[in-house]
């Protein structure tokens, strides 16, 4: 046995066996249903999904239409029993939440909802799936959403690389046509087709349910009988479409668009998910291009500096597939960044992987299962998957198990085999001004284990939760940042210091900590807010010797290396430059400019390029140890620990942290703002536009306010919205519409904004400013608020699951002066607001003359 394979073998012996615990039952109904159940009882939660097997690839004769993801849309149109409306009004009156996607090979329909309410889901989906109303006037306005949804992925240019990707690499399988479909295409497609095509697919022998939360097979099982027993089962067709040929030269595709960054894929066609070398393409992915330490990651972007962003990930959901190496760069290094990929590969080739990388992938595998439990919708995806694409509801653990008798050798030969030049495919989308786009275009029950408050010795106060159900611990560290503490002309500072906080520190380099962490199938991160500067490690339990020094190195003994600091500035700078050509944040960053005017909030966290290129290492550091104190510190810990074993290891790792500073200052209050109402229209080369209307917000700690804005927010989002009826539903204006939160403490705004074509952007607006006054006038029904109380309280119980959100939010409450455990005055201050705290808080908040507009679109 090679040390290579050795290593593999670094998991506790029966830990995989922990991790998969926890059986699904599956069975078949006489009429071919297939059901797939596993009990969860974590959480009083529950996620229901049905699994059609029709994706864009099963359209036949009609294929690069649409048909699939038209079908997606139209079945919330109305059903056997439910209107649109009444579908999701019902749905987010027991607390839930609904939604679909379709890809190539399924459609997928499913919702989470308090267990309470499993009859209820399971009710609805029958009612939605098999009994759609497919009403031809419904069928039309839809289609005009999904005209402004195309225009959407026309525009992004993440999905106009992906498609000229796939449409490149493959030459007859379906794969080439866009799920969403052709514009042409889809345009042309009748209401006759589409009955045809759903009367053919949507039969229950062509379908999985799966359930999984809390509740037991005994109660489930005559549930399901009842519900669905009763469907026919039919004929649905074989799959169509062409086997892809053998490729025998590379190909290759270039497009000119007026983006301000370049992107780049190279991919080679690999075999599907049930090839037996396919967890060693899946392992050779992990080693080149998954996380910091990985081969491409480091040589390309952190030696060489030709690269903002690289990842490579292995696509093979069906019995073909892509092996996919994408990454951003200036336009000026885009032919090197090529060239410097390819040599790597082939330097693996001929030399071999780093030493470690077979086991560095089995953890992170692993820790990828288990954050998949953490959540039973995230159980439920699993389930489904593994039903539908492999067969085999054990693939998970069969797949685990094959990667742990992986050497370094099996990658070589997976390498040599499969990524070869004849059998590539190389896009890249270069930056061109004026280049005309391409014409193709009851309430839930929170998490009862309490946090339990201990004051460490240098002063610092420790939130403690503990939670033994899955083998994981997840920390977090939280200091009072943003813009609102960062000087004037270092806009940005508190990212670039979160993103630094990751990379070297005393006595390790970047490379040597992403290495640490990623060999121990952990993770490190940090970001910054508006408000704050989160520090957040998630590790194995029995890794934790190892990991908190590592979380402690980088809280308190960061470096900031000027190679690294010059690289992470660029890809700041990189990372902006996205937003800028991505139409809704284009939309977002100038509306918060003229909202906000000399307000700290005028710049969103990421800060501008011209403050960015004017930091320094210097500026860096101080801004640390500004920050980084006893007095502006809250750490928080959720997951599997012994407590006396963590707060000693705690305070060995922290006892060099400063003691107690001067206070951060404190935030402006929103009245202070200076607003100019007025709006504004700015242009932008895309085939859709954007619009925008926001109203001061009271911010996140202005107690009942701020969470009288929390429904408000609900209230103008969502499926159920009377704004989302009437803009997309009733009048088909836009594909998509709702409302955010820009929030300070104790400032922000609050921001309606659609997606729509160019020539119907006013009525939008005017629609916007109808459902305000409705607000403002009292016009909001009980049954309304009721909806929103139940959404906020089963969707706050469904993130809560989440170690990582637990701890997230206890770090963040301390630090803010806020219960940690505010889960009961939160409930008390939400059952208590009525109809008249909505209208008077949109009459003292939505005035018309606070009021900023914003219209993003092409000019003519």
């Amino acid at each position: 046995m090679t040390t290579e394979q050795q290593s593999s073998s670094i998991l506790p012996e029966g830990f995989l066996d922990r991790v998969f615990d926890a059986p699904a039952e599956r069975f078949v109904l006489a009429n071919g249903l297939t059901v797939i159940h596993r009990p969860s009882w974590n959480a009083d939660v529950v996620s229901v999904q049905v699994w059609v097997k029709t994706g864009s690839v099963h359209e036949g004769e009609m294929l690069g239409s649409g048909l699939s993801h038209y079908l997606e849309h139209m079945l919330f149109k109305g059903s056997g029993r439910r209107s649109a409306a009444e579908i999701s009004r019902e749905v987010h009156g027991f607390g839930g939440s609904i939604n679909a996607y379709t890809s190539y090979d399924r459609t997928v329909y499913h919702i989470d909802a308090p267990a309470e309410a499993t009859e209820q889901s399971l009710d609805v989906l029958q009612d939605l799936v098999f009994h759609a109303r497919l009403d031809a006037a419904d069928c039309e306005r839809e289609r005009e959403v999904i005209l402004r949804e195309i225009d959407m992925y026309l525009d992004d240019p993440h999905d106009t690389l992906s498609r000229t990707l796939f449409q490149t690499a493959f030459r007859k399988h379906p794969y080439r046509e866009p799920i969403i479909g052709h514009r042409p295409l889809f345009a042309k497609v009748t209401r006759e087709e589409l009955v045809a095509y759903y009367r053919r697919r949507y039969l229950p022998n062509n379908c999985i349910l799966v359930v999984v939360g809390a509740v037991g097979g005994e109660k489930l099982r005559p549930l399901v009988e009842k519900l669905f027993g009763g469907l026919p089962m039919g004929c649905s067709g074989p799959a169509t479409g062409d086997p892809e040929p053998e490729q025998l030269s590379p190909r290759s595709a270039t497009l000119g668009c007026d983006y301000q960054i370049a992107r780049g894929c190279i991919a080679y066609r690999v075999p599907g998910l049930t090839h037996p070398q396919a967890p060693a393409l899946d392992t050779l992915a992990r080693a080149l291009g998954a996380g910091e330490s990985a081969t491409l990651w480091k040589r390309v972007r952190n030696d060489l500096g030709l690269v903002h962003e690289i990842d490579v990930y292995n696509w093979n959901t069906g019995n073909v597939g892509l092996f996919i190496i994408s990454f951003t760069c200036d336009a000026d290094k885009l032919s090197a960044a090529e060239t410097a990929i390819l040599q790597a590969l082939e330097s693996v080739k001929s030399d071999g992987l780093p030493q470690g990388v077979v086991a560095k992938a089995i953890r992170n595998a692993v820790a990828g299962e288990v954050a998949a439990r953490k959540t039973v919708a995230g159980q439920a995806g699993r389930l489904g998957a593994a039903e539908l694409v492999v067969g085999d509801l054990d693939y998970p653990q069969r797949y685990l198990e094959r990667l742990q008798s992986l050497a370094e050798a099996d990658l070589i030969d997976a390498a040599r085999q499969f990524l070869l030049a004849r059998e590539s495919t190389t896009v890249r989308l270069l930056p061109q001004q004026d280049t005309t786009a391409p014409t193709d275009k009851p309430a839930a029950k929170e998490h009862t284990r309490a946090f339990k408050q201990h004051t460490l010795k240098s002063g610092v106060s420790l939130q403690l939760q503990k939670d033994p159900t899955l083998p994981r611990i997840h920390l977090c560290a939280a200091l009072q940042a943003g813009p609102f503490v960062e000087k004037p002309g270092q806009r940005g500072s508190s990212q670039l210091l979160a993103t630094l906080l990751t990379k070297d520190s005393t006595g390790q380099t970047a490379a040597e900590v992403a290495e640490t962490i990623e060999s121990l199938g952990a993770s490190l991160r940090a970001r910054s807010g508006n408000n704050a500067l989160l520090l957040q490690m998630e590790a194995f339990p029995f890794d934790l010797p190892k990991a908190l020094p590592l979380f402690a190195n980088a809280l308190l003994h960061p470096r900031f290396d000027p190679g690294t600091f010059e690289r992470e500035q660029k890809a700041q700078i990189a990372s902006i430059e996205e937003s800028e050509d991505e139409l809704l944040d284009y939309a977002f960053l100038r509306f918060q400019e003229k909202f906000f005017g000399d307000h700290p909030l005028a710049i969103s966290a990421d800060g501008t390029r011209e403050d960015l290129q004017q930091l320094t290492p210097v500026a860096i550091k101080a801004l640390h140890q500004e920050l980084v104190h006893a007095g502006n510190l809250t750490l928080a810990v959720s997951g599997d620990f012994d407590e006396a074993e963590l707060i000693a290891q705690l305070e060995t790792a922290l006892e060099e942290l400063p003691a107690i500073k001067d206070a951060i200052a404190q935030q402006v209050d929103w009245q202070q703002l200076l607003i100019v109402p007025g709006q504004h229209t700015l242009h932008k080369n895309r085939e859709q536009a954007v619009v925008l209307a926001g109203y001061p917000d009271p911010g996140i700690l202005s107690a009942s306010e701020s969470v009288c804005a929390m429904v408000l927010n609900e209230l103008f989002s969502g499926l159920s919205s009377r704004l989302f009826e009437r803009v997309r539903e009733e009048q088909g204006l836009a594909y998509y519409v709702g409302a955010t939160r820009v929030s300070g403490l104790h400032s922000g705004a609050f921001v309606f904004y659609g997606g729509t074509h160019p020539g119907q952007a006013e009525a939008v607006h005017v629609a916007i400013d109808d459902e305000v006054e409705r607000v403002r006038s009292g016009g909001v029904e009980q049954v309304e608020l009721d909806r929103c109380k139940k959404r906020i309280r089963a969707a706050r119980a469904m993130r809560m699951q989440a170690i990582g959100s637990r701890a997230m939010d206890a770090a963040l409450n301390k630090l803010y002066g806020e219960p940690v455990d505010d889960g009961e005055t939160f409930n008390r201050r939400l059952a208590a607001l009525t109809l008249d705290d909505l209208s008077q808080h949109a009459q003292r908040y939505f005035k018309n003359d606070h009021c900023v507009r914003l219209t993003v679109r092409r000019e003519g």
